[in-house]
């Protein structure tokens, strides 16, 4: 049986990032093909990096091509509109596997009742598609939702051995960011009074920040809060080093106006040059704590054992969130000491609860049942 990936050429750099990382993971079968929802303006560079990169592809220009796919299963990574015009070839599987999972209220996406399969790292994926209805019980019974552990959430980057430091993981702006804008960024003083306590309290001088790869594509201030927040981190008296994915070839061939070239150029001609020291390698580092935002960087530092606080934008006016309603949830509990309310005056850091991360943990990343659709 023939494997593919399904990709519309239009996707954003972060998402391209994590499918060259499953690729070099090995994370799909070694026989799978990549196809390529074809845009006349964006075609001929992909033809070119994947050639590069000695990934084997298949453009689809319509649906003659469509059809022409006669047997197999599609693995889908990002939910682009296209995907249902390839989902109506009912000769082929169709799996979504995501490039991460979070309490975002974006991943609960109607379209993922489309797909014929769907994987979850642990019962919280479980949970999400039942709590808003996109799934039921029979679903889950039938294994239309299967868990597949941490098999398609990604990683951090970082080692368990190496310079110990604080890690920071801002998410972006969102697509449309007046409702799905999760991002501390814009929180500069807040974020610089918890960390510089962090780093108090622990005695770590070293502040690892990773940026999400789309970060001020839709809105250019926020390469201004990344900015500040180095700048005040370092009045502090803190070393700081800035990670982004190094994917020059990409930037190279790629036009601006797709890719967000203006974040390599700000990191490179920006004056964050001359505060901050830009790595494209982070398995020399170790996090011993970490701070994130609502996103998928959420559940890869659990899954990577490091404990974290978690930034809240749960204040900002149109912006959606997934609330579980159960009390005794290892979110709720584990949140009573590790969340830090965006917009709210800034406290003493509590103490984590150790059994509270491991239930969590527990809850999140099933790593006790690890399936695939292909192994």
């Amino acid at each position: 049986m023939q494997h593919y990936v399904y990709i519309d050429s239009r996707t954003l750099i972060g998402t391209f990032e994590m499918l060259i990382r499953y690729i070099h993971d090995g994370v799909f079968p070694a026989d799978f093909v990549l196809l390529i929802k074809h845009r006349w303006y964006l075609t001929r560079f992909y033809k070119k990096l994947l050639n590069e990169q000695q990934i084997k592809y298949r453009i689809i220009y319509n649906a003659k091509d469509i059809e022409s796919l006669t047997d197999g299963i599609v693995y889908y990574i990002v939910n682009h509109n296209s995907n249902l015009s390839l989902m109506a070839n009912r000769k082929l599987k169709h799996v979504f596997v995501t490039h991460g999972e979070s309490n975002k209220f974006t991943s609960v996406k109607p379209i993922i009742r489309a797909y014929d399969e769907v994987c979850v790292a642990g019962q919280a994926g479980i949970d999400r598609y039942l709590e808003i209805g996109l799934f039921s019980q029979y679903d889950v019974d039938t294994k239309r939702i299967k868990i597949t552990a941490d098999k398609y959430i990604g990683r951090t980057g970082l080692s368990k051995q190496g310079q110990e430091v604080i890690f920071y993981a801002p998410t972006w702006e969102g697509i449309i960011p007046q409702q799905e804008n999760y991002s501390s960024l814009p929180f500069v003083e807040q974020v610089v009074e918890n960390i510089v306590n962090c780093a108090n309290k622990t005695n770590i001088r070293t502040v690892l920040i990773k940026p999400h790869p789309n970060t001020g594509l839709k809105n250019k201030k926020y390469f201004q809060y990344l900015e500040e927040i180095t700048q005040r981190l370092k009045q502090e008296n803190l070393t700081v080093l800035i990670y982004y994915f190094n994917l020059n070839r990409i930037y190279r061939i790629t036009p601006a106006y797709y890719f967000n070239y203006t974040f390599l150029f700000f990191l490179h001609k920006h004056r964050i040059k001359n505060m901050a020291t830009i790595v494209h390698d982070l398995s020399a580092y170790s996090a011993k704590i970490a701070f994130c935002d609502i996103s998928a960087m959420e559940t890869q530092i659990l899954n990577e054992n490091i404990p974290y606080y978690l930034f809240s934008a749960e204040k900002n006016k149109g912006v959606k969130f997934l609330d579980f309603v159960n009390t005794d949830n290892p979110y709720t509990q584990y949140y009573q000491n590790a969340k830090i309310v965006l917009g709210e005056k800034t406290t003493a850091l509590k103490e984590i609860n150790q059994d509270d991360f491991v239930k969590l943990k527990e809850y999140v990343v099933n790593n006790n049942e690890r399936k695939s659709f292909f192994s």
